[in-house]
């Protein structure tokens, strides 16, 4: 199997599914950065924000090839506003990823958290947590489907292997020692993540 890039321009022969499924990915990107943006800003991890620069490039980039599938897909006459639209619904999804790296500005400025975003993390149900997976940690050489972190209340939402990202990946998708995991889930669920991540909880056999 391999690996699934996050960001990666489809290959699909029809335009319209193309632009869909790129659209899809910018959705769900977006929503990733602002995700990791706030938690970032709660936790002041610079690591987190450094990663949401360098991810926010590889979108600006992609947003721009999105525009040109946009551009160069053939419509009828009377048809385009439906280009329109779909430049429009690019745009938005690039604000939120410009947001995303506004927040995380803030972070690696060293700007400090007003208490009240404090309380606002500490009564959140769900967190989003980053992670470097130790070569002691029992999810090293395991398949997501093996460990059932559903179960105990946490997903992975993306995987940072060096210069790669894979956004949800996959129950056969095998984490390997220096994987940077974004697990988004409960605080008891995360918390447990992150023991496993470090190598400092041992429960898989």
């Amino acid at each position: 199997m391999s690996l699934k890039r996050l960001l990666k321009k489809p290959k699909h022969k029809r335009a319209e599914q193309r632009i869909l499924d790129m659209l899809i990915q910018m959705k769900d990107t977006s929503e990733l950065l602002i995700n990791l943006a706030y938690t970032a800003l709660l936790t002041n991890n610079k690591d987190m924000a450094q990663d949401i620069f360098e991810l926010e490039d590889a979108f600006d980039q992609f947003h721009t090839d999105f525009e040109l599938e946009v551009l160069r897909m053939k419509l009828g006459k009377g048809e385009e506003k439906r280009r329109l639209g779909l430049i429009r619904l690019g745009v938005a999804s690039e604000n939120l990823a410009d947001a995303a790296a506004q927040i995380a500005e803030i972070v690696l400025r060293g700007v400090d958290v007003h208490p009240v975003m404090q309380i606002a993390l500490k009564e959140a149900d769900e967190r989003v947590s980053r992670e470097v997976v130790s070569a002691n940690s029992e999810l090293a050489h395991k398949r997501l489907g093996q460990l059932r972190l559903e179960n105990h209340g946490a997903r992975i939402l993306a995987v940072k292997r060096k210069d790669r990202w894979i956004y949800d990946p996959e129950d056969q998708f095998k984490l390997q020692p220096g994987d940077i995991i974004y697990a988004g889930g409960y605080h008891e669920g995360a918390e447990r993540l992150e023991a496993l991540a470090r190598g400092e909880l041992h429960e898989y056999k």
